[in-house]
């Protein structure tokens, strides 16, 4: 078991009937002493009311985590906004070591994006939740994404947040006011083909 964390970081995108991020963040913590601080992300769906990051910690809430242990960032829409919107809390709690807690087929992409947009002086560390069981076509999917947000970000120098911020508010296809790039072209033809294969099974 990894020891010595100072923050715990629940990524956004958990299946939200059954919280497998959060419950492992949960056991965590106490395992942990009850003393980590914990960090949920995400604003959900752009029709969503309530941000994910929300309703995660009210589950937080009823299965022992203090309330004064956990913040919420509430703006992002995907893994990188995870991390470049929880960068001024991480920062404010003098989180160096962190506990990036997510499902196994996501994990090699977060930490990848983490450690990109954070840079070498915080120290990300796999804790691994339970969930969904994913195909080989999930992971090929996961590996494609990292491929083409690489691309995209590649002139942007690790652990320059404000540049990938500046990414997010301009190019990236869920948040960018200007959607371009390898990313914003994969995640058309994604949307396309799951269009494709709906209308195919009607």
């Amino acid at each position: 078991m990894i020891t010595g964390l100072d923050c715990l970081l629940v990524l956004s995108g958990e299946d939200l009937s059954k919280f497998p991020r959060s419950s492992t963040a949960a056991e965590r913590y106490r395992a942990l002493g009850c003393e980590t601080p914990i960090i949920t992300t995400g604003k959900g769906g752009r029709d969503k009311e309530t941000p994910e990051s929300l309703v995660m910690k009210e589950y937080l809430f009823r299965h022992g985590v203090r309330e004064r242990d956990v913040h919420c960032e509430t703006e992002s829409l995907n893994t990188l906004a995870n991390f470049v919107y929880s960068q001024p809390l991480l920062k404010g709690l003098d989180a160096k070591r962190i506990g990036v807690v997510t499902e196994p087929f996501h994990m090699s992409r977060a930490l990848r994006t983490g450690r990109r947009v954070l840079g070498v002086q915080y120290v990300l560390e796999p804790v691994v939740s339970g969930g969904r069981r994913y195909s080989a076509f999930s992971f090929a999917k996961e590996w494609a994404v990292i491929a083409a947000l690489g691309f995209d970000v590649r002139k942007i120098r690790g652990g320059n947040v404000w540049e990938f911020k500046e990414y997010l508010r301009t190019a990236h296809p869920f948040h960018g006011s200007d959607p371009r790039g390898a990313y914003s072209f994969f995640t058309k033809l994604w949307n396309s083909n799951n269009y494709a294969r709906r209308k195919c099974s009607e």
